[in-house]
């Protein structure tokens, strides 16, 4: 699964529920805010255009990468 996100502008929260037969990437401008939770640059808690994606994943793949 591949993850066009928008724009650097937009706060990203990402929540991954994963196994150890799944890989996840994200971009370098992801910190993780808590054990499997990741924000972006823009994150801020009370962000009203915050975009959120719980992910649950037992096998495969996902990457989130910034939208050229």
């Amino acid at each position: 699964l591949s993850v066009a996100l928008p724009s650097v502008e937009i706060p990203v929260m990402i929540r991954i529920n994963r196994s150890p037969l799944c890989n996840v990437k994200l971009n370098a401008n992801f910190t993780e805010l808590e054990s499997n939770v990741f924000v972006n640059n823009a994150y801020a808690e009370d962000a009203e255009n915050l975009l959120t994606f719980d992910v649950d994943v037992s096998l495969g793949n996902i990457t989130f990468h910034q939208k050229d």
